[in-house]
């Protein structure tokens, strides 16, 4: 069990590494946008909101599984807020 674990934290470890990169990939952009940023992080969080919850499902037992899922969920529906509200004023700023 120790070693699945194990692996179970290392795919952990690359959702983590995989919303680093993704932030750093939108922010060496020449103009990186507002919206952009949002997209990075929402789809990073989303993805690594399923893989804690994959892994705690399937090998963990304890706490610490639910924590990572829950600090990716909640990153996610942040930046998903942060697109929506970002999508609102572009709407609101083309009608006016």
């Amino acid at each position: 069990m120790a070693v699945w674990s194990g692996v179970a934290f290392a795919r952990l470890s690359g959702a983590v590494l995989l919303l680093a990169g993704s932030l750093l990939v939108v922010g060496s952009a020449s103009r990186p946008s507002e919206k952009a940023f949002y997209h990075a992080v929402f789809w990073s969080a989303a993805f690594g909101s399923f893989i804690g919850w994959a892994q705690q499902q399937a090998i963990w037992l304890g706490t610490g599984g639910w924590l990572f899922f829950a600090a990716f969920l909640s990153l996610s529906a942040i930046s998903g807020i942060w697109l929506l509200r970002a999508r609102y004023r572009d709407l609101r700023a083309s009608v006016a």
